[in-house]
């Protein structure tokens, strides 16, 4: 989850924030003077577990700040999925995915693909990429799935907006995942 604008990258050597992880270093939290982000690793809870540490930290955050605002606020799931070899296609698992030519050979080493999506019914944008990563084992292979959805917003009047924007975002990532899928992918997860 992140509060703030859109993350950019400085070769300054300027401290503007912190990273803060705790002692099961489950939960890393990015404070930046502009910005929160918090993150989780794996093995994941479920969305009111994670949604309720998120709201501890920000609780703690904004204490220390005398004068907050942000525009962006986003959710961000990065999935690996490791599909066993020998894959034929990728529509076996893919619903959205990188199509060849028939005039060339049917082999893929790797890929790597980036969709924009705005989603203007929530006023919010998704960008969703996939890609071949290094798989954990030889007899699959691990295909990146990560879903961002963001919305640029004014501050909301109360923290119980604040909070039904970013279930809104997350319904939005959810309906993104389950269109990119196949049935047989789902079953991997069983």
């Amino acid at each position: 989850m992140h509060f703030g604008p859109t993350p950019t990258t400085s070769s300054s050597q300027k401290q503007d924030g912190y990273v803060l992880i705790d002692a099961n270093k489950k939960y890393v939290a990015q404070l930046h003077f502009d910005g929160l982000t918090v993150s989780v690793k794996p093995p994941y809870e479920n969305w009111n577990t994670f949604k309720a540490e998120v709201k501890r930290l920000w609780n703690v955050f904004r204490e220390d700040l005398t004068e907050w605002s942000y525009s962006r606020l986003a959710v961000r799931y990065i999935n690996r999925i490791d599909v066993p070899l020998p894959i034929r296609d990728f529509r076996d698992y893919l619903r959205t995915y990188p199509e060849l030519s028939s005039d060339m050979e049917p082999f893929v080493a790797g890929y790597f693909m980036q969709l924009q999506c705005p989603q203007p019914k929530f006023e919010a944008s998704a960008v969703v990429t996939q890609g071949m990563i290094p798989p954990p084992t030889k007899d699959v292979i691990s295909i990146l799935l990560d879903i961002e959805v963001s919305k640029t917003i004014n501050l909301p009047s109360t923290e119980e907006d604040l909070w039904n924007i970013f279930d809104q975002l997350r319904d939005i990532k959810n309906n993104i995942f389950e269109a990119s899928i196949t049935d047989r992918t789902r079953r991997l997860f069983e």
